[in-house]
Parts: C-alpha cells; structure tokens; sequence
C-alpha cells in the first residue's frame, strides 16, 4: 500500500468511519508474554520471522541480539508505528517512553492516560524521523496536522492492550532502565529490517530462517488451516531452526472447556510436529496484572531435526 493510501485509510479511522477490517487496527503492545517463552529463541548471528503489528516481537529480539529480522503483519500501518516505537526508544527515557505510548490501565488498572501520544512529545521526534525515513516522517506528520495525539490513539489502536504492570513483566526491553538502554545502543546500529505486508499465507516470504514466530495465529484458524500454515513455515525453516507454532492464552483452564483444537497438545505434537514439539507454559500478562501466578499462558515450540 503506497503512503497516501495508508494516510486516508488512517484518516478514515480517526474520523470514526465504518471500518469493518479488524486487521487494519494496530495494537499497540503484545497482548503476549513475550518474556515467557523469548529465551527458547537462539538469536545470537540468526535470522527471525515473525508477525506483530506492535513491533514487541521486534524489539524484545533486537534486545537479545537479534539484527536480521522479516515482520509479516496484515495490520497497513506496522512498518509506521514500528519506526516511531524505534525513533522514541532512541531519543525518550523508559518513563518518557511508557508515558507517550501507553493508554489503559496506566499507573492503575483502571485508569486511562490521555497523555498518550500527545503532541508536545511526538514533535521532538519528528525531526528524528524525517531524518531517517521520509515516507515514515510525511504519515505521521500528515496525521498530526490534522488530528489530537489522542484522537489517533484512541481510533487507529485495537483496545485490547495490556496494563502498564503487565507490559513492563511481558516485555524484555520495558522490564528495567539496564534493558531499555541496552535495546537503545543496539538499535541505532540497526535499521535494515524488512516489512511485508500481507496475509501470513503470502508466497512473499522467499527466504529461510533460523527461527519463526507465528504468535497466535494458531488460535485463529480451523485445524485443517492451522496444519496448512505450519507445513507451509516448516518449508522456510532452516534445520535446526526453531518456530513458535501457537502462543496460546489461558492454559490454566482444562482444553474439554471449549478450547480449539490447538489446545490439544498431544494431538498436535503427534499428529503435526512428529513429536518434535515441546510446550511451555508461564505465567500470562493477566495473571501480573492480578498477582495471580496460576494464571497462566504457554507456547507450543518446535524444532526442525534435519534429515539424514
């Protein structure tokens, strides 16, 4: 989608139009604990797919050392709001950071921050930004002539978000002042990441990788199409390469509850990975946000056994 597009569709969004395209809406923190399952990747000198409109799932690689990185995401508008998470983390404090681009539950569970973008703060990253990438710089700048910090927050964003106590556990790069910097001296050093934008089923993706992160598709789809992606991501992952098959929310519930499929975890071992799968499971961003420790979300892990 060319730059223009993406501006009236997201003009359209703010100004409250019908917008009957969930995916066009950008979520602007996991709704995952990434933290629970990011150490299963190895990064060090590896290559990385992975979905997230959020940009999380890129940030929380970059800090463990990660430099080559695809993101596929449906969500127009990832590559933007990837770039102005960067440019922020560049240039703002973790305070500043958290105070510019959280909304619900800030500071308490409750409690909305109309703080959120505000337009003070985004014009000390504009000219940051026209700096670095000037299709990226005339988007956000063309919104923010237009329309309240708040406005754009509160339209283009899924409200499923995370409270500022959950993110802070769920994401390596937010959970300390040491974290946040050590992602800052990285990040500068890195801007070559690729962006397609299209269904993850896209024939786009023409490259293997070491490791693969489908998030939570696993959840979205009938079985049949869940294997379909998986034989499909298993065919661009190297040997030895590790992939996310499913992030899977609430694991403390028992899967007869009328859980998909996927929450089958024998099943899904036996009958898809060739008992090459492994599942973990942690605590989920709820249960921070409650002290719940039961509270918990897991993944489904394979690994790729090369072929004698």
């Amino acid at each position: 989608m060319k730059v223009d597009d993406k501006i009236e569709l997201a003009k359209s969004m703010c100004d409250g139009k019908k917008n009957s395209y969930k995916y066009n809406y950008i979520y602007p923190f996991t709704t995952e604990n990434i933290n629970g399952y990011l150490d299963l990747f190895d990064f060090k000198d590896k290559s990385y797919l992975t979905v997230g409109s959020s940009g999380d799932q890129v940030l929380n690689a970059m800090v463990n050392g990660c430099n080559d990185i695809t993101v596929i995401d449906i969500c127009p508008f990832a590559k933007e709001y990837f770039y102005l998470k960067m440019m922020a983390i560049q240039f703002m404090s973790r305070k500043e950071f958290l105070d510019f681009f959280c909304y619900k539950g800030y500071r308490g569970m409750f409690l909305n921050n109309n703080r959120a973008f505000m337009d003070s703060t985004y014009c000390k990253l504009l000219s940051y930004l026209k700096d670095f990438d000037n299709n990226v710089f005339y988007f956000w700048k063309q919104l923010f002539m237009e329309y309240k910090g708040i406005t754009i927050r509160t339209k283009m964003f899924n409200p499923d978000e995370a409270s500022w106590k959950a993110l802070v556990h769920a994401n390596k790069y937010l959970e300390s002042d040491l974290e946040y910097n050590k992602l800052r001296k990285m990040i500068s050093k890195i801007y070559d990441i690729r962006f397609i934008n299209e269904d993850i089923f896209s024939n786009k993706i023409d490259k293997e990788y070491d490791n693969i992160n489908l998030s939570n598709l696993g959840t979205c789809y009938k079985i049949e199409k869940l294997f379909d992606l998986f034989n499909k991501m298993n065919n661009r992952l190297k040997d030895n390469g590790k992939m996310i098959v499913s992030y899977l929310f609430d694991t403390d519930i028992p899967y007869e509850n009328g859980h998909k499929k996927v929450y089958d975890i024998k099943f899904i071992n036996d009958r898809l990975l060739d008992g090459n799968g492994e599942f973990f499971s942690f605590i989920s961003n709820s249960g921070y946000e409650m002290n719940w420790n039961n509270v918990k979300d897991g993944v489904i892990s394979y690994k790729k056994v090369k072929k004698i």
